[in-house]
């Protein structure tokens, strides 16, 4: 079956509901931090990010966290997600077999196989260019 534009997709929209995601979990480890127990904006998730871009950590819960703390936390969270989200989709790709990594080079008999005697030939210089870069004049040294 052929790739398609849905596994990216889809690991767009996970980066992005993960990344949206990160705020509120920042904000409530921001005052786990500071000692007033976890808190997660009951009902007011959209309001909570709104509040959050524009500057206002404390909207939706019942104490206001610390500003700074509060986006240094959701920074970590969200660099953490992305990268175990990056990793996911190595392993992913790899598993999938959409990695080029440790496929090597071509063998002798699949060049000649793809390319033909005849090209073999007229890109010796392109192929080799160690043994066939520059013609060697009569006394032997390359030009």
């Amino acid at each position: 079956m052929p790739l398609t534009w849905e596994p990216f997709a889809m690991v767009a929209a996970l980066w992005g509901l993960g990344s949206a995601l990160s705020l509120p979990l920042g904000q409530g480890l921001a005052l786990c931090a500071v000692g007033q127990g976890f808190q997660w904006p009951e009902g007011q998730v959209l309001d909570s990010l709104v509040g959050l871009a524009n500057g206002d950590p404390g909207v939706g819960l019942r104490s206001p966290p610390p500003t700074t703390l509060t986006y240094a936390s959701a920074l970590s969270v969200w660099l953490i997600g992305t990268g175990v989200l990056l990793v996911l989709a190595t392993v992913g790709a790899r598993a999938l077999g959409l990695s080029t990594a440790g496929r090597g080079l071509a063998g002798r008999a699949e060049i000649a196989a793809t390319l033909g005697p005849a090209a073999l030939r007229r890109r010796a210089r392109v192929i080799r260019p160690d043994l066939f870069g520059r013609r060697r004049n009569p006394r032997g040294t390359r030009e």
